[in-house]
């Protein structure tokens, strides 16, 4: 039941708004505001929405269902006046908004007019294919790197950018190759992404390539050796005497990547497997210029002093040993063999 005070602050009011029984006005809901909330969207993304204005007659609270398609197919829980949505089909749908007492639910306003949101598959972008260029190189040499394979859903042009594995990157190009070089030597891990520009501030980007790891070494000769035909001693009688030889062959090898000087390869007999001043230097050998790849063969053919052997000993071999030669690897140049049988 109303009161006569509570008529007369109703009485600016229609009766056609106002419904009456038995002189009495009902209670009656305002329809709510038109839905505030993007109009635009993508399938599987969340968006909120917001509506709101209506009142109770009896000034009682109220609270809110969202049409979220606009025919009735697809209702919200009642409750706050901003509620969420996530569509999972592309198309456009009027959202709609009504109220209702929360003291007696069944007094509901009528549907507000609807926001019409169009709702879109998002645009996607394949991942780039792994790299094609060298895997192995030089510090300060500039190498190039080609990917591509990445496509869009839609037709927007594609650019690429490479992540060159030390915290550099190149620019965002519409060409699949780029070239870099390295300042340090180690193991780079280099891969590529692609990206779809609609305009300055509205792209899409896709995953990372799976990387093309990379070794880059020091620029410079790098002597160091083996034997290729192994180390051998050899005793015979020579009357009352023993007369012991040491063979083998042994090749000097540039492994580095620039020219190394002429420089020598000397072999030492020792006592251990340690090189010292007390070892014996045997011979000493010229290897000449040597280009990245190339080796020098050196044939070790000494016979020891009557009565001697080298039973138990050690062949030190000592590549530049004057340092004549500037080295990316300083500690390949001592190759010991033995003991020696």
């Amino acid at each position: 039941m109303v009161t006569a005070d509570e008529l007369s602050a109703y009485k600016f009011y229609r009766y056609s708004v106002w419904p009456l029984r038995d002189g009495v006005v009902l209670e009656y809901i305002s329809i709510p505001d038109l839905p505030i909330g993007s109009n635009t969207g993508f399938i599987s993304t969340s968006y909120s929405y917001s509506t709101g204005g209506s009142t109770s007659s009896y000034g009682h609270t109220v609270e809110y269902q969202f049409d979220w398609k606009g025919d009735g197919s697809d209702l919200s829980s009642w409750g706050s006046s901003t509620q969420s949505k996530s569509w999972t089909a592309a198309g456009t749908y009027n959202v709609r908004a009504m109220a209702r007492c929360t003291l007696d639910t069944s007094v509901i306003s009528g549907w507000s007019g609807p926001l019409s949101v169009s709702i879109s598959v998002p645009e996607t972008i394949s991942t780039p294919t792994i790299l094609n260029g060298p895997t192995i190189g030089s510090t300060g040499i500039s190498y190039s790197y080609t990917t591509g394979g990445s496509s869009t859903s839609l037709t927007t042009p594609i650019e690429y950018r490479f992540d060159w594995g030390d915290r550099t990157y190149s620019d965002w190009s519409s060409s699949t190759s780029a070239s870099h070089s390295w300042t340090s030597p180690g193991i780079y891990e280099v891969k590529a992404q692609a990206q779809a520009r609609r305009s300055p501030h509205n792209f899409i980007i896709s995953e990372w390539s799976e990387p093309l790891q990379v070794t880059i070494t020091p620029l410079g000769p790098d002597l160091t050796g083996s034997w290729t035909i192994p180390l051998t001693q050899t005793c015979r009688t020579i009357g009352k005497n023993q007369r012991c030889s040491l063979k083998g062959t042994f090749t000097v090898s540039n492994i580095g990547n620039r020219d190394a000087l002429s420089t020598s390869t000397s072999f030492y007999l020792s006592d251990n497997e340690t090189h010292d001043e007390g070892d014996t230097l045997l011979r000493s050998f010229a290897t000449g210029k040597l280009k990245p790849g190339k080796f020098k063969v050196v044939r070790l053919n000494y016979n020891l002093p009557l009565n001697q052997n080298a039973t138990g000993k050690y062949i030190i071999v000592v590549i530049d040993k004057d340092f004549i030669v500037t080295e990316i690897d300083e500690e390949n140049n001592i190759i010991i063999s033995g003991p020696i049988e």
